[in-house]
């Protein structure tokens, strides 16, 4: 099983409590979160309103079709569907960043 290194645990927390910190909540909920069972629909009314946000192109490379919605800081590592957290890219761009923070 892959195992987190000290280095990689340590950058996850800091990106964790930068997360939390511009929520204005406290770190333990931001971890607590990451752990829970959680849904990962995003309402159909916070994806229109991203893409309108965004122009309906991604954000990374301008491309306007096979669209996706991405979680900045991600889901799995405690992210919520604020719209601050969410933007539009590719599905190309989006598998490229695959989990990795920010």
């Amino acid at each position: 099983m892959f195992a987190l290194t000290y280095r990689m645990q340590r950058r996850i927390s800091k990106a964790q409590q930068h997360y939390a910190k511009q929520l204005g909540v406290q770190l333990e909920y931001i971890k607590k979160r990451s752990k829970e069972k959680r849904n990962r629909k995003i309402q159909a009314a916070t994806r229109k309103a991203v893409f309108n946000r965004d122009e309906h192109s991604c954000v990374l490379c301008g491309k306007k079709s096979d669209l996706t919605i991405d979680h900045i800081f991600p889901f799995s590592k405690g992210g919520g569907h604020e719209l601050e957290n969410l933007r539009v890219l590719c599905k190309s761009c989006n598998q490229y960043k695959s989990d990795a923070l920010f």
